[in-house]
């Protein structure tokens, strides 16, 4: 497991965090375009396929309730505002809830994010199942995580949990030399040897090869498939 956290660390975080740095560089430079910064914190590379209709109606919905403008100090707060703000709309599900609420929260001063719970779809929830080896919810807290991943920030842990779905198993990694960056082919990745991996072709911070289709867009189970769970 620690190997694994360790070439995500190197590398393979760098396409979540650079997208949320573009949300709050774009509210930098455009600070008085509300709508272009809820858009832009809706739709990210999650939302590609989602409707253009869903995506204005979740900007007209998040605008009408001020979240923008509201003074949160609990990131769960400001999820459950944006998910009664956006979730009846079809074709948004709890991964675009929960993108949404945390570009919104990066981009708030002070900064809000996730500290209590873990947030699980696509991705995520199959990553988290493989990992504790039961089914979970669309939100479980960060206590049954704790053993795999010290203080590592909430945001991370999911982030990890997608990405590296593919070489999770039940309590920790899949034995064996199939783990990244062997098989990954990211220009930045490195062998666990430190050398640089041969068929190296893509960037992790536009997401690597393993997640992505041959346009360089997310791969379908890594899209917001318009679910939603009340569990």
């Amino acid at each position: 497991m620690q190997k694994l956290l360790s070439v995500y660390y190197q590398c393979c975080y760098q396409g979540h965090w650079n997208e949320l740095n573009g949300v709050l560089n774009y509210t930098f430079a455009k600070p008085s375009d509300k709508t272009g910064i809820l858009r832009k914190c809706v739709k990210g590379a999650h939302q590609y396929c989602i409707s253009k209709a869903a995506i204005n109606y979740a900007v007209k919905n998040l605008k009408k309730a001020r979240i923008l403008s509201t003074k949160y100090n609990n990131f769960e707060v400001l999820y459950d505002d944006v998910r009664n703000a956006i979730a009846n709309i079809k074709g948004i599900g709890d991964l675009t809830v929960y993108d949404t609420a945390l570009r919104l929260g990066f981009i708030m001063f002070p900064i809000v994010l996730p500290n209590e719970y873990i947030y699980l779809a696509r991705g995520a929830k199959r990553g988290a199942e493989k990992l504790l080896g039961k089914a979970v919810h669309y939100r479980e807290h960060i206590s049954i995580f704790t053993p795999y991943f010290g203080t590592l920030s909430n945001h991370f842990i999911e982030d990890f949990l997608c990405v590296m779905d593919d070489f999770l198993c039940n309590g920790g990694v899949i034995k064996g030399n199939a783990i990244p960056p062997i098989i990954c082919q990211c220009r930045c990745a490195v062998e666990l040897k430190g050398q640089q991996s041969v068929n190296s072709i893509h960037n992790c911070s536009c997401f690597c090869s393993r997640i992505n289709n041959e346009k360089g867009e997310l791969k379908e189970e890594y899209l917001d498939n318009g679910e939603q769970t009340n569990k």
